[in-house]
Protein backbone atom coordinates (compact mmCIF):
# COMPACT_ATOMS: atom_id res chain seq x y z
CA UNK A 1 0.00 0.00 0.00
CA UNK A 2 1.36 3.46 -1.18
CA UNK A 3 2.14 5.71 1.70
CA UNK A 4 -0.56 8.36 2.57
CA UNK A 5 -0.54 11.77 4.64
CA UNK A 6 3.39 12.46 4.16
CA UNK A 7 4.11 14.81 7.29
CA UNK A 8 8.00 16.41 8.36
CA UNK A 9 9.85 14.33 10.55
CA UNK A 10 9.02 16.62 13.47
CA UNK A 11 5.10 15.14 13.21
CA UNK A 12 6.39 11.71 13.33
CA UNK A 13 8.52 11.94 16.51
CA UNK A 14 5.28 14.06 18.54
CA UNK A 15 3.03 11.00 16.42
CA UNK A 16 5.20 8.14 18.20
CA UNK A 17 3.83 9.23 21.55
CA UNK A 18 0.56 7.78 20.61
CA UNK A 19 -0.54 4.43 20.36
CA UNK A 20 -2.70 3.40 17.48
CA UNK A 21 -4.81 0.37 18.29
CA UNK A 22 -8.00 -1.30 18.23
CA UNK A 23 -10.30 -0.57 20.38
CA UNK A 24 -12.46 -3.44 23.06
CA UNK A 25 -15.56 -3.06 25.12
CA UNK A 26 -13.20 -1.68 28.00
CA UNK A 27 -13.32 1.58 26.07
CA UNK A 28 -16.76 2.98 25.38
CA UNK A 29 -16.74 5.19 28.04
CA UNK A 30 -13.74 6.86 27.13
CA UNK A 31 -14.44 5.98 23.85
CA UNK A 32 -18.14 7.57 24.09
CA UNK A 33 -16.74 10.93 26.48
CA UNK A 34 -14.11 11.47 23.35
CA UNK A 35 -17.03 10.91 20.94
CA UNK A 36 -19.35 13.67 22.25
CA UNK A 37 -16.38 16.35 22.97
CA UNK A 38 -14.93 16.17 19.66
CA UNK A 39 -18.20 16.35 17.61
CA UNK A 40 -19.26 18.85 19.98
CA UNK A 41 -15.97 20.79 19.14
CA UNK A 42 -16.28 20.53 15.26
CA UNK A 43 -20.11 21.39 15.09
CA UNK A 44 -21.73 23.29 18.45
CA UNK A 45 -20.74 26.51 16.83
CA UNK A 46 -22.93 25.72 13.76
CA UNK A 47 -25.86 23.56 15.04
CA UNK A 48 -28.89 24.52 17.40
CA UNK A 49 -28.25 22.90 20.57
CA UNK A 50 -31.40 21.22 20.43
CA UNK A 51 -30.27 19.35 16.97
CA UNK A 52 -26.69 18.84 19.11
CA UNK A 53 -28.16 17.15 22.48
CA UNK A 54 -30.42 15.11 19.64
CA UNK A 55 -27.35 13.69 17.95
CA UNK A 56 -25.51 13.27 20.31
CA UNK A 57 -28.05 10.98 22.59
CA UNK A 58 -28.44 8.72 19.81
CA UNK A 59 -24.62 8.41 18.75
CA UNK A 60 -22.11 8.98 21.82
CA UNK A 61 -23.47 6.67 24.95
CA UNK A 62 -21.24 4.21 26.59
CA UNK A 63 -24.18 1.80 25.75
CA UNK A 64 -24.03 2.52 22.23
CA UNK A 65 -20.39 2.51 22.02
CA UNK A 66 -20.15 -0.79 24.11
CA UNK A 67 -22.73 -2.16 21.37
CA UNK A 68 -20.75 -0.74 18.35
CA UNK A 69 -17.36 -1.97 20.28
CA UNK A 70 -18.75 -5.74 20.38
CA UNK A 71 -20.18 -5.45 16.93
CA UNK A 72 -17.90 -7.98 15.22
CA UNK A 73 -19.35 -6.56 11.79
CA UNK A 74 -18.02 -2.82 12.92
CA UNK A 75 -13.96 -1.73 13.83
CA UNK A 76 -13.22 0.93 15.66
CA UNK A 77 -9.23 2.16 15.98
CA UNK A 78 -8.20 4.72 18.76
CA UNK A 79 -5.19 6.62 19.49
CA UNK A 80 -4.24 6.70 22.94
CA UNK A 81 -1.40 8.88 24.71
CA UNK A 82 -0.23 8.43 28.53
CA UNK A 83 -3.89 6.26 28.73
CA UNK A 84 -6.39 8.50 27.01
CA UNK A 85 -8.03 8.21 24.29
CA UNK A 86 -7.33 11.31 21.67
CA UNK A 87 -8.90 10.09 18.64
CA UNK A 88 -10.62 7.65 16.85
CA UNK A 89 -12.20 5.77 13.73
CA UNK A 90 -15.10 3.26 13.23
CA UNK A 91 -15.97 1.74 9.83
CA UNK A 92 -17.42 -1.06 8.45
CA UNK A 93 -18.54 -2.26 4.99
CA UNK A 94 -21.14 -0.59 3.64
CA UNK A 95 -22.16 0.71 0.14
CA UNK A 96 -22.19 4.03 -0.40
CA UNK A 97 -25.78 4.94 -2.25
CA UNK A 98 -24.83 8.46 -3.64
CA UNK A 99 -22.22 6.97 -6.29
CA UNK A 100 -23.35 3.81 -7.93
CA UNK A 101 -20.49 3.80 -10.24
CA UNK A 102 -18.46 3.28 -7.34
CA UNK A 103 -20.01 -0.03 -7.13
CA UNK A 104 -18.90 -1.16 -10.68
CA UNK A 105 -15.12 -0.70 -9.72
CA UNK A 106 -15.25 -1.21 -5.72
CA UNK A 107 -16.64 -4.85 -4.76
CA UNK A 108 -15.78 -4.66 -1.26
CA UNK A 109 -16.48 -0.68 -0.16
CA UNK A 110 -15.69 0.40 3.51
CA UNK A 111 -17.69 3.59 5.52
CA UNK A 112 -15.42 4.99 7.68
CA UNK A 113 -18.87 6.28 9.58
CA UNK A 114 -16.52 8.92 12.13
CA UNK A 115 -12.89 9.72 12.14
CA UNK A 116 -12.30 12.76 14.53
CA UNK A 117 -9.08 13.86 16.69
CA UNK A 118 -9.39 15.64 19.81
CA UNK A 119 -8.28 19.48 19.21
CA UNK A 120 -5.02 19.46 21.35
CA UNK A 121 -3.54 16.72 18.83
CA UNK A 122 -4.57 18.21 15.58
CA UNK A 123 -1.48 18.72 13.64
CA UNK A 124 0.77 16.60 15.13
CA UNK A 125 0.85 13.51 12.73
CA UNK A 126 -1.71 11.62 14.46
CA UNK A 127 -4.60 11.90 12.60
CA UNK A 128 -2.49 10.75 9.79
CA UNK A 129 -1.16 7.76 11.76
CA UNK A 130 -4.77 6.75 12.23
CA UNK A 131 -5.92 7.43 8.61
CA UNK A 132 -3.26 4.90 7.68
CA UNK A 133 -4.14 2.21 10.72
CA UNK A 134 -7.54 2.25 9.09
CA UNK A 135 -6.65 2.04 5.74
CA UNK A 136 -4.67 -1.16 6.34
CA UNK A 137 -7.36 -2.39 8.84
CA UNK A 138 -9.64 -2.60 5.71
CA UNK A 139 -7.07 -3.33 3.29
CA UNK A 140 -6.63 -6.63 5.36
CA UNK A 141 -10.35 -7.06 6.09
CA UNK A 142 -10.88 -7.62 2.15
CA UNK A 143 -12.17 -3.88 1.26
CA UNK A 144 -10.89 -2.70 -2.51
CA UNK A 145 -11.83 0.81 -1.31
CA UNK A 146 -12.51 3.46 1.54
CA UNK A 147 -15.54 6.16 1.82
CA UNK A 148 -16.41 8.63 3.63
CA UNK A 149 -18.65 11.69 4.05
CA UNK A 150 -18.22 14.50 5.33
CA UNK A 151 -19.91 18.30 6.08
CA UNK A 152 -19.87 20.22 2.69
CA UNK A 153 -18.83 23.34 5.31
CA UNK A 154 -16.19 21.38 6.80
CA UNK A 155 -13.26 22.66 4.66
CA UNK A 156 -10.25 21.34 7.57
CA UNK A 157 -11.79 17.68 7.07
CA UNK A 158 -11.90 18.21 3.39
CA UNK A 159 -8.56 19.02 2.94
CA UNK A 160 -6.85 16.57 5.16
CA UNK A 161 -8.90 13.46 3.57
CA UNK A 162 -7.64 14.99 -0.01
CA UNK A 163 -4.05 14.95 1.86
CA UNK A 164 -4.59 11.47 2.92
CA UNK A 165 -5.53 10.60 -0.90
CA UNK A 166 -9.67 10.97 -0.91
CA UNK A 167 -11.62 12.16 -3.84
CA UNK A 168 -14.68 13.43 -3.77
CA UNK A 169 -17.16 10.91 -6.10
CA UNK A 170 -20.74 12.14 -4.56
CA UNK A 171 -23.02 14.15 -2.69
CA UNK A 172 -25.10 13.02 0.13
CA UNK A 173 -27.13 14.28 3.11
CA UNK A 174 -26.59 13.94 7.06
CA UNK A 175 -29.51 14.35 9.71
CA UNK A 176 -28.00 16.13 12.65
CA UNK A 177 -30.98 15.80 15.09
CA UNK A 178 -33.87 17.14 12.83
CA UNK A 179 -31.52 19.30 10.69
CA UNK A 180 -30.71 17.69 6.64
CA UNK A 181 -27.64 19.14 6.08
CA UNK A 182 -25.06 18.65 2.55
CA UNK A 183 -22.32 16.09 2.50
CA UNK A 184 -19.90 15.03 0.27
CA UNK A 185 -18.75 11.74 -0.30
CA UNK A 186 -15.07 11.23 -0.68
CA UNK A 187 -13.48 7.38 -1.87
CA UNK A 188 -9.92 6.57 -1.61
CA UNK A 189 -8.53 3.18 -3.75
CA UNK A 190 -7.55 0.59 -2.16
CA UNK A 191 -7.23 -1.74 -4.95
CA UNK A 192 -9.10 -0.08 -8.32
Amino acid sequence: MRSICSRAAWFSIHAMTHLIRIASVRDASALAALARETFVDTYAAFNTVQDMNLHLGRSYSPDIQRRELGNVSMLTIVAENQGQLTGFAQGHFSEPTCHPAMALVAQHPWEILRFYLHRDWHGRGIAAQLMQRALVEATAAGADAVWLSVWSKNERAQAFYRKCGFATVGDTTFTLGSDVQHDFVMAYALRW
